[in-house]
């Protein structure tokens, strides 16, 4: 993997030997998952878009994504007023993924984190069903949640966290442009199952250190991989 993409991307390939050190200090090094984008495509976000920051965030993830998952891929849906699947971002089409995916002219005025959330749990897990029994799977769904701001249907998005957390399935959701309360009350949510959640934030999306972000990426997800497979939502180590 790494002599194509030197061949390719000499700037992807820094991004996954930067990504590698990170994960080999948490024992993550051989660790396998599928990886996911989700993307805020409010009109608030137009700044980022146009600026190609959510660009330059999405190959950061799509470094992570090439450690993680066997297809070396990661899966990106965007959300505002609905949610859709924009098809898999990898190493064949990174460059201008997101300038392709989301017309900076034509964003949404609505945040739905829900509607995102249900897609997602659709994907990997074929519903998005209120769930209060848990279901094993082989492998986790790491999720990189990129917003800027309270989503329309909170209720949705608690509803789905919690039904969400029965599921082998982590939630990173990253603030850009300042906290977002309504995250914080996720990320300390109440009735789950295990809790699945992790958030920071920053004032844009590029406005810290490859480094820097790989190690806020993985705070939390480790812990939460010990208490999957204890919680049987995993197979043991």
């Amino acid at each position: 993997m790494e002599r194509r993409v030197a061949a390719t991307s000499p700037y992807l390939f820094s991004l996954t030997k930067q990504a590698a050190v990170s994960l080999a200090k948490r024992g993550l090094d051989t660790h396998t998952a599928r990886v996911a984008l989700c993307l805020d495509i409010s009109n608030s976000m137009q700044a980022h878009y146009s600026s190609n920051k959510v660009q330059a965030l999405a190959e950061r993830v799509l470094a992570l994504g090439m450690r993680f998952d066997d297809d070396e891929r990661v899966d990106v849906f965007v959300f505002g007023s609905r949610a859709s699947d924009k098809g898999p971002l990898a190493l064949v089409n990174a460059q201008e993924y997101v300038a392709r995916a989301v017309n900076p002219k034509k964003l949404a005025w609505s945040t739905r984190y829900g509607a995102a959330m249900k897609l997602v749990r659709r994907k990997y897990f074929g519903s998005d069903a209120y769930r209060r029994v848990p279901i094993a799977a082989p492998t986790p769904v790491y999720v990189m949640f990129v917003t800027d701001g309270e989503p329309d249907d909170q209720d949705v998005a608690v509803e789905q966290l919690r039904s969400s957390s029965y599921e082998p399935i982590f939630w990173q959701f990253m603030a850009v442009g300042g906290r977002v309360a309504f995250l914080d009350r996720l990320d300390d949510l109440d009735g789950r199952y295990l809790d699945n959640a992790d958030f920071f934030s920053v004032s844009s999306p590029t406005a810290i250190a490859d480094e820097k972000l790989f190690e806020l990426m993985m705070a939390e997800y480790p812990g939460w991989l010990h208490r999957a497979r204890q919680a049987g939502l995993l197979p043991p180590a």
